[in-house]
């Protein structure tokens, strides 16, 4: 989903919201804004908006996960019953009217546009990712907007992309374990946990039991180890509880703030930033916060 938000502060003094569907994808980018000027009258903001689901649990269990998500800079949209925060990136790819432009470190990029003729509509193109539980490959998308840059008229917009942080999450649980986990889905009515100790029993079936992972485990990615949970990998969906509760202030949580590389984690696991395998891409999320890539609790 993608949201145009319009600005007209000398003249209109209201804001025009947008939505369309645009289909899934990734574009691969690398992006620094050009040099603004104070005689730019068009100012392009590039939001990413994390959005994670509020899970159904027991009125204690939801009151608390809305209590430590709203401390942290979450804020919550009751409509969509989803917590948010609203991030930029470095480097992200904006062309207006087919020149390139990379965003600064507040997600922004600017430039002057020609409004000799009273007004001038404006083409903007951003990267995308895809974000959806269900990720067809890694195909680049991008979704174009257009605006009306007026005279005399400092236009301001920021275009809003909805991260799933559900999808990241489930995506990274999917073909991305140890050898165990993976023997465990032949025939297994049971599925093994990504990430998580197993004791096996040789048969038809493995008996999984889950642990807590220790200091200096090997670990995809260290999206479970935050200070309020167990420190145990659970499937998104079979236990949403704990599984927010233990994404909460973990690497991967502030990773996702900081770097548009996780992003990647979303597609194919040849693709991820963080994987299983190789063993060089465990919890490379943890680096970019500067933390150690193997376990460890907050």
């Amino acid at each position: 989903m993608i949201k145009l938000i319009e600005n007209r502060p000398s003249r209109w003094g209201i804001v025009v919201l947008f939505a369309i569907i645009i289909g899934s994808g990734l574009l691969l980018g690398i992006a620094h804004a050009n040099g603004s000027s104070n005689t730019d009258n068009l100012v392009v903001k590039n939001v990413k908006r994390l959005q994670l689901s509020i899970p159904a649990g027991t009125p204690e269990e939801v009151k608390e996960l809305k209590s430590l998500y709203t401390s942290d800079g979450w804020k919550i949209d009751e409509k969509l019953n989803t917590f948010y925060k609203d991030v930029t990136y470095k480097d992200e790819l904006v062309e207006i009217e087919g020149d390139t432009f990379y965003t600064d470190e507040n997600g922004e990029v600017s430039t002057k546009i020609s409004t000799r003729k009273g007004e001038q509509q404006v083409d903007i193109v951003t990267q995308t990712y895809d974000t959806g539980v269900i990720s067809i490959g890694d195909d680049k998308g991008e979704a174009t907007e257009s605006v009306v840059v007026e005279n005399k008229d400092v236009h301001k917009v920021e275009i809003v992309e909805d991260i799933s942080v559900d999808g990241l999450m489930q995506k990274m649980g999917e073909n991305n374990t140890s050898a165990a986990n993976m023997e465990n889905k032949q025939g297994s009515t049971t599925l093994a946990v990504p990430l998580a100790r197993v004791n096996t029993t040789r048969g038809s079936n493995y008996n999984i039991q889950l642990l807590a992972s220790k200091t200096g485990d090997r670990v995809t990615c260290n999206r479970y180890n935050g200070p309020y949970g167990n420190n145990t990998y659970y499937d998104k969906f079979k236990h949403p509880v704990k599984a927010a509760k233990n994404f909460f202030k973990s690497d991967c949580d502030y990773a996702l703030v900081k770097s548009k590389a996780c992003l990647k984690d979303y597609g194919p696991a040849k693709y991820r930033y963080c994987a299983w395998s190789p063993k060089s891409k465990n919890g490379k999320c943890s680096g970019i916060i500067k933390r150690k890539k193997t376990f460890h609790r907050h």
